[in-house]
């Protein structure tokens, strides 16, 4: 019983040691540099909240976006990965280039709502 718990305890230290880790992105930046308003003000709020959305996105997807917005909107929106690779690759648009205020005003709803709930 007791090297159980000092395994599950080992488990979930080198866990959350890589939660941290992957969190040393900025928020904002990239693809989605500064359009998802409400979402970006809700995630700049406490790195806490940075880290909870992890439970949304693969472990090793963080290591390749430049920020947590363009990971997240990404990975939930995942028809957006190519567009988004497009960009990072210098001939593709940012997001703001290809849809209009109102798609991204919805976007942004849609990902505030995954990240508060339960939070």
């Amino acid at each position: 019983m007791c090297e159980q718990t000092l395994r599950l305890t080992l488990c979930c230290t080198q866990e959350q040691t890589q939660v941290q880790e992957q969190t040393l992105l900025p928020p904002i930046g990239g693809c989605t540099k500064s359009v998802f308003l409400a979402c970006e003000k809700w995630l700049s709020g406490s790195k806490r909240r940075q880290q909870s959305f992890c439970r949304f996105v693969p472990k090793n997807a963080l290591s390749y976006y430049q920020s947590l917005m363009d990971c997240l909107f990404c990975e939930i929106f995942t028809s957006y990965r190519q567009p988004c690779d497009d960009f990072y690759m210098g001939y593709g648009p940012p997001l703001k280039g290809m849809r209009s205020a109102a798609e991204i005003r919805e976007f942004d709803g849609v990902l505030l709502r995954k990240v508060t709930k339960g939070s």
